[in-house]
């Protein structure tokens, strides 16, 4: 298969998080890219296949369901193919490790990998036990799926079909990353991030003023002559009521600042 548009599948990718949620495809449609780029391989057609590839990633960037392991191992092994048409065999081998490890008993066709075949000898050597992983922080109720399973522990071994949820608890972003590629973040996330950044500046603000208000109060307090003090313990109560609520809003600004930076 000839090398044709070596950043095929890495462009088509970035186009298919462009343009999400604009519409949503089932699962189905997924399969069937799938399904057509296999047939280009197995009619050696190099520019049908590139097609293809693309029709994959731009179906999979709007699927609106969880895929399924199976179809998830689908499309390593069509990015293996890919890779290996383009000359990258390290990456093709490690596609093919996570398909099956992904999916152990959907095994390829003789036709698609024949026996004896460089990738074919790389994927029946492929151990398919549970990948080393490492955990991800995620906000409270968000979801995020790894090859078609719900889990934050992220497969550190090759690449993943990463799903993040939206709002709905629906994949929002699907896309293929690698290992250290740093996890998607969907719309929501942003605009509740940008929100409670100016939750926490509008309250430092409040806070200023109050703490202002407060060193008034007591600078007046202070003036004072000892025979009028205890006729002005108001001014002293407005100073002490004005620092507390100095405080409050100084830790509620802190507290929606840190609430930005966990939301990523």
């Amino acid at each position: 298969m000839g090398v044709v548009r070596r950043e095929c599948w890495v462009v088509c990718m970035a186009c298919a998080v462009s343009d999400l949620a604009l519409a949503g495809c089932p699962v189905e449609e997924v399969d069937a890219a799938l399904a057509s780029a296999e047939a280009r391989v197995l009619a050696a057609d190099a520019l049908g296949f590139e097609r293809e590839v693309a029709l994959v990633a731009d179906r999979l960037g709007c699927v609106e369901a969880p895929i399924p392991p199976e179809v998830a191992a689908r499309v390593h092994r069509v990015r293996a193919l890919w890779h290996w048409a383009h000359r990258e065999d390290e990456a093709a081998v490690a596609s093919l490790r996570v398909a099956r490890r992904v999916a152990p008993a959907h095994v390829p066709s003789d036709a698609l990998l024949p026996p004896g075949d460089a990738l074919r000898v790389a994927y029946d050597h492929a151990d398919p036990a549970l990948a080393p992983t490492r955990p991800v922080r995620l906000p409270r109720g968000r979801l995020v799926w790894f090859d078609g399973t719900a889990t934050r522990d992220r497969p550190t071994d090759g690449p993943s079909v990463v799903q993040v949820a939206g709002r709905a608890g629906r994949p929002e972003i699907s896309v293929v990353l690698a290992a250290d590629d740093r996890l998607p973040t969907p719309a929501w996330v942003g605009e509740a991030r940008l929100g409670l950044g100016v939750t926490a500046g509008v309250l430092a603000g409040v806070a200023g003023g109050l703490y202002g208000g407060a060193w008034a109060a007591r600078a007046s307090f202070d003036g004072r002559r000892p025979d009028e003090i205890a006729a002005l313990r108001s001014d002293q109560a407005a100073a002490n009521g004005l620092a507390g609520g100095a405080a409050g809003a100084l830790l509620a600004a802190v507290g929606s600042a840190l609430a930005a930076g966990l939301l990523r």
